[in-house]
């Protein structure tokens, strides 16, 4: 059984990312990541700093999980398309997408998680305890 997380972010903090990216080590074998900002979005870009990436993938691999980086090559016209492109990544090989952002911090048993998702066959949405980072995302300062 194979869990993806899928994140989406654009100018977070890296050590938010990074926390966020830790804690999937709760219930995810990879994460698959996508970066870029809205075209209605002020000041939107299509790439954050690379030092966000890297510390997506140094958390990933931190923790022993594989992990895939979206660069878009314009900003998104809108939530709809970043999140398709996502899911459509995300899907790929994975037998369960958990969904999470850059300021969530996901807080769950890995073992009892997917023990319920292997041997329920009824089990079609599972949910486990996400908690936000505190303070302004970096994209709000």
């Amino acid at each position: 059984m194979k869990v993806t997380a899928a994140l989406a972010w654009w100018n977070e903090k890296p050590e938010d990312l990074a926390a966020a990216v830790r804690s999937l080590a709760n219930i995810a074998d990879r994460v698959v990541a996508i970066d870029g900002a809205y075209q209605r979005y002020p000041g939107g870009t299509a790439k954050s700093d690379p030092a966000q990436a890297a510390a997506i993938v140094a958390a990933a691999k931190a923790i022993g999980i594989e992990c895939k980086i979206i660069p878009p090559d314009r900003p998104w016209r809108g939530e709809p398309e970043k999140r398709t492109r996502l899911m459509r990544e995300a899907a790929d090989g994975s037998d369960w997408i958990a969904v999470i952002d850059a300021d969530m911090i996901v807080h769950a048993d890995r073992e009892a998680v997917r023990a319920t998702l292997a041997s329920d066959p009824t089990v079609d949405v599972y949910t486990v305890d996400v908690r936000t980072l505190p303070g302004p995302s970096a994209a709000t300062q």
